[in-house]
C-alpha cells in the first residue's frame, strides 16, 4: 500500500511478520504482558490500524486480567474503505480486523482531536487525529509503558521526527518505558538521546540492516495510587456508569442511592436522544458530545446493546438553523460524509434513541455480576469527612460508612457539599404517544423539539421550564410542546390533531414524563477531583494577579480522595459514560481518555475561579 502524500509504502506483503517483529517484540511485550496487569502503549502513526490489531491480539492471549490502553496519533487518517481494503491482505487477523471497521463505521470518524473508544472490555483505545506535536502536548495525567515510533522515513516524514517530539516522550514516559522503531537514522538515534533515552542498534528485520530500541532514563512524574474501597452517592446514569469502570478495574464499589431503585429520577426518562452537539464554531460542549458519543457507542457494542436492532438510527435535522450549524461544524471538525449526510436539502447525522428499560435491564445485570459491587438503596448521605486515608459518609439515619475514595454522582444534592458549584434544575415535560396514532413517521427527527420513535411508542419533547417546579404534568407544558410541533412539524402534527375534537386536548391514549435536569450554569458538566478550597483561593489572592487570566492557568489544588461526575443535564445519557470513564482513569492513574484543554474545561475548580474573579476582595479577606 503507497502513500501519495509521503511518496512511500505503507507496508509490504509480510508487514504482520515485519511488525511483530519490530513494534512487539524490540518492545518485549510477550514478557511484559505476561508480568503486567494493566499496560499502555503509544504509537505515533496509526496508519492502517495493524499494529495495533497485532498488539491486541497478543495482549488478549498473554495477559488474562489486565487493560490495554492504546493511544495513536495520525495527522493523515485514513478512510474506513481504505483501511478495510488494505487489512484484507491479512486473513490471520480477519476477526480483529472486522471488529475495527465495525466499530469505526458506528462512531463519527474521523473527526479532528481525540476519539476514545472501547474495542474489547479489556482494550482501551484512543485515536488523537491531528498534528503529532500537537496531540502529545494535549496528553494530559497519562504515562506510557511503552512506544511505537511508526512514522514514514525521517527523509520522507521529516515532522515526525523533531526534537520536540522526543521531549515530550520523556514527559509522558513511565519509569524506563521502552520504545522501538523500524529506523536507524542519525537524527532518530541523536534526538531520542538528548530527550534521556537509552537508544541501542537492533538486527533489523529480514533484509534490513538495522533498527532501533531503548528506554527512557530520566526520572518519570507517574505515581501509582493504590486505592481499593470505592464509594459512589447517586445511583443514576452517571453513578452507575462510573461503578462499571471502577468495577472494571477491580476496585470495591459500594454505590449509595437515596430512592428504592436505581435510574429513578432524570435517569427514568423512557427514550433519551444519544448524539452530538453542534453549533456554528468549535466550542467545549461539541468537543465533549462528540468524544463522548464515539465513547457510549463502543461500550453499548460490547454489552450486546445492539444485539436485536439496528446499529445505528439517523436523526433527520429538520430546522433551517440546525442545517447551517451542521454545514460549518462538518468543516470545523472534518466530519466524513459516513456520520453527516445530505440529500435533497434534508440533512442526516449518525445519532442513537436509547430506550431506557433495556439499557437499565443490560447495566443492572452487569453490575451485580461482580462479586465486588454492594449497593444501598434507601441511603441518602449528607454528611462526608475526609481524614486523610479515610473518608467517612453518613446518612439520614445516623449510619456511617467508610470507603477510601467517594465520587459525587448526585447532581441534585451536589451543591449540599460543594456550596461554590452552580446547578440550576430545569424542568421538562415529554409526550408519549402509541404509535398508532401517528402513522407514517419513517425517522426520528429533530426540530425545535424533538421526536423519536422507541418500540410502540413516539416521544415528543421535551419543554424547558425553569420556572416551574412540579412533578405532575401540565397541561400548559403540553400545549408549548404541541405548538413547537405545529410549526415545525405540521403534517405530524395534524395526525395527532385528528385524533382529537378540539385543540390541544388529548382525546388519545396519551402520558407524559416529567423531569428535572440537573446541569451546570454554564451548560458543561462537573467532572474531576474536588478542590482543596483554602489552599486555592489563598493561591489566587497571593500568587495569581493577573485580570486577564482563566482558570487554565491555575495549579489544582486537588483533593486526592473526592471526585464528582455530576451535572450532565439533558445530554447526561450522551455524556455521563464518559464521565465515569474519566473519573476510574483518575483513580487508577491510567491515561485519561480526554485531552488537557477538555480536561481543565470539565474540572469544578472554573467556578471557584469564577468566584473568585467576579468578588476578590471578599476571598483575601476570608484567607486572612
Amino acid at each position: 500500500m503507497f502513500s501519495e502524500r509521503f511518496q512511500d509504502i505503507y507496508f509490504q506483503k509480510n508487514a504482520v511478520e515485519e511488525s511483530r517483529y519490530v513494534f512487539l517484540e524490540g518492545n518485549q511485550l510477550s514478557e511484559k504482558f505476561n508480568t503486567s496487569q494493566d499496560f499502555s502503549i503509544c504509537e505515533l502513526g496509526f496508519g492502517t490500524g495493524l499494529n495495533f490489531l497485532l498488539t491486541s491480539e497478543l495482549f488478549l492471549k498473554t495477559n488474562h486480567n489486565g487493560i490495554l490502553y492504546y493511544y495513536s496519533i495520525e495527522k493523515y487518517p485514513l478512510s474506513i474503505s481504505e483501511i478495510r481494503d488494505a487489512l484484507l491482505q491479512f486473513p490471520q487477523i480477519k476477526n480483529y480486523a472486522n471488529q475495527l471497521l465495525d466499530l469505526l463505521k458506528l462512531m463519527y470518524y474521523p473527526t479532528i482531536g481525540f476519539l476514545t473508544f472501547y474495542f474489547d472490555p479489556r482494550i482501551r483505545v484512543t485515536l488523537l487525529l491531528g498534528d503529532v506535536l500537537e496531540m502529545l502536548s494535549e496528553i494530559h495525567n497519562s504515562y506510557f509503558d511503552c512506544w511505537y515510533l511508526d512514522g514514514f522515513s525521517p527523509a520522507k516524514n521529516p515532522e515526525m521526527w523533531r526534537q520536540e517530539i522526543y521531549f515530550e516522550m520523556a514527559r509522558l514516559s513511565k519509569p524506563k518505558a521502552t520504545f522501538a522503531t523500524f529506523s536507524c537514522a542519525r537524527v532518530v538515534k541523536e534526538g531520542l538521546q538528548k530527550a534521556n533515552f537509552f537508544v541501542q542498534k537492533r538486527k533489523g528485520f529480514e533484509k534490513k540492516k538495522e533498527m532501533l530500541v531503548g528506554y527512557y532514563l530520566g526520572i518519570s512524574h507517574y505515581k501509582k495510587r493504590l486505592f481499593k474501597k470505592i464509594g459512589i452517592i447517586g445511583g443514576g446514569i452517571a453513578g452507575i456508569s462510573t461503578a462499571l469502570f471502577l468495577l472494571k478495574r477491580g476496585y470495591e464499589v459500594h454505590l449509595f442511592e437515596k430512592n428504592p431503585y436505581m435510574m429513578m429520577e432524570t435517569s427514568s426518562v423512557p427514550s433519551a436522544l444519544v448524539m452530538p452537539y453542534f453549533a456554528s464554531s468549535r466550542n467545549p460542549i461539541t468537543d465533549l458530545t462528540l468524544v463522548s458519543y464515539n465513547f457510549i457507542v463502543s461500550m453499548l457494542y460490547q454489552i450486546k446493546y445492539f444485539k436485536d436492532e439496528s446499529f445505528r438510527k439517523w436523526i433527520l435535522i429538520q430546522n433551517i438553523r440546525n442545517r447551517e450549524k451542521l454545514k460549518k461544524i462538518s468543516d470545523i471538525y472534518k466530519i466524513s460524509k459516513q456520520s453527516l449526510r445530505h440529500y435533497k436539502n434534508l440533512y442526516f447525522v449518525k445519532a442513537l434513541v436509547i430506550d431506557q428499560k433495556k439499557l437499565f435491564f443490560l447495566l443492572e445485570q452487569l453490575l451485580f455480576s461482580y462479586q465486588n459491587f454492594f449497593y444501598y438503596p434507601n441511603t441518602e448521605i449528607i454528611q462526608i469527612l475526609d481524614e486523610g486515608e479515610y473518608v467517612y459518609l453518613m446518612d439520614k439515619k445516623s449510619n456511617v460508612y467508610v470507603s477510601e475514595v467517594v465520587v459525587f454522582c448526585n447532581s441534585n444534592q451536589v451543591t449540599n457539599f460543594f456550596d461554590y458549584i452552580q446547578i440550576q434544575n430545569i424542568r421538562g415535560q415529554l409526550l408519549q404517544i402509541k404509535e398508532k396514532y401517528i402513522k407514517g413517521l419513517k425517522r426520528n427527527i429533530i426540530a425545535e423539539i424533538s421526536i423519536l420513535k422507541n418500540k410502540q411508542n413516539i416521544y415528543i419533547g421535551s419543554s424547558y421550564e425553569n420556572y416551574k417546579h412540579q412533578l405532575e404534568r401540565d397541561p400548559q407544558s403540553d400545549e408549548y410542546i404541541l405548538n413547537k410541533l405545529k410549526i415545525h412539524c405540521p403534517l405530524l402534527f395534524q395526525q395527532i390533531a385528528s385524533s382529537t375534537n378540539t385543540g390541544f386536548e388529548f382525546l388519545i391514549p396519551s402520558s407524559a414524563f416529567v423531569g428535572f435536569r440537573s446541569q451546570s450554569k454554564d451548560y458543561i458538566p462537573n467532572i474531576g477531583n474536588a478542590i482543596d478550597e483554602n489552599k486555592y483561593i489563598e493561591y489566587l489572592t497571593t500568587v495569581f494577579y493577573n485580570k486577564k487570566s482563566n482558570y487554565f492557568q491555575v495549579p489544582l489544588f486537588c483533593l486526592e480522595r473526592i471526585f464528582l461526575n455530576t451535572s450532565h443535564g439533558s445530554r447526561g445519557y450522551t455524556t455521563s459514560f464518559l464521565g465515569g470513564e474519566l473519573i476510574a482513569s483518575l483513580i487508577a492513574d491510567n491515561p485519561i481518555p480526554i485531552g488537557k484543554k477538555l480536561f481543565h474545561t470539565l474540572h469544578p475548580h472554573r467556578f471557584l475561579f469564577r468566584k473568585w474573579k467576579k468578588n476578590k476582595s471578599y476571598f483575601r479577606q476570608k484567607s486572612q
